[in-house]
């Protein structure tokens, strides 16, 4: 008995930790992205890529960076890879930028930019094979790498359950 009433005593009341945000969330994340021609509307390739957005050094709710964070060099030809900062409006979900200085790195893709339009992040608007409920992205991105040519892009914030990864139909 006395030991109850010492444990009981013991404890102590921890309120729950707040979880903190950058300031573009929800519009930050990892997310696997299909790309479709937007001119004919079919898709490119069968295989999923993965994008990634993420909060500025500036931490500010007004712009984020986009980059492709696996190579998209395959069934999208010279689309390549993707990096740099776009404009956000957190409070809308949605993104642009034109003519953005394509920052990926590589020689081939040397002083060239990219234009995202359209973008947009709908909240839990996915259900996914295991069940999981799962944002989704989608915005039409032109390179200068393959001029005139403009994809569409869309997906769903990864889960990273095994069964989502791969999921082309949504």
């Amino acid at each position: 008995m006395l030991a109850a009433a010492a444990a009981l005593n013991g404890c102590e009341n921890y309120s729950e930790t707040e979880i903190e945000y950058s300031p573009i969330f929800p519009l930050s994340g990892e997310w696997r992205i299909r790309v479709t021609d937007a001119d004919v509307d079919t898709l490119v390739t069968k295989t999923m890529y993965t994008f990634a957005t993420y909060n500025t050094a500036d931490n500010v709710a007004t712009q984020m960076w986009i980059r492709t964070t696996s190579s998209m060099a395959g069934g999208v030809g010279a689309l390549g890879a993707v990096r740099g900062k776009v404009s956000c409006d957190v409070a809308g979900l949605s993104f642009s930028g034109a003519d953005v200085e394509n920052l990926a790195g590589t020689a081939a893709l040397a002083n060239t930019s990219f234009s995202i339009s359209e973008g947009k992040v709908t909240r839990d608007a996915l259900t996914m094979p295991s069940q999981a409920k799962a944002d989704k992205i989608s915005f039409k991105l032109t390179s200068m790498h393959k001029p005139g040519k403009t994809y569409l892009l869309e997906g769903y914030r990864r889960t990273m359950w095994p069964e989502d990864e791969t999921v082309l139909n949504f």
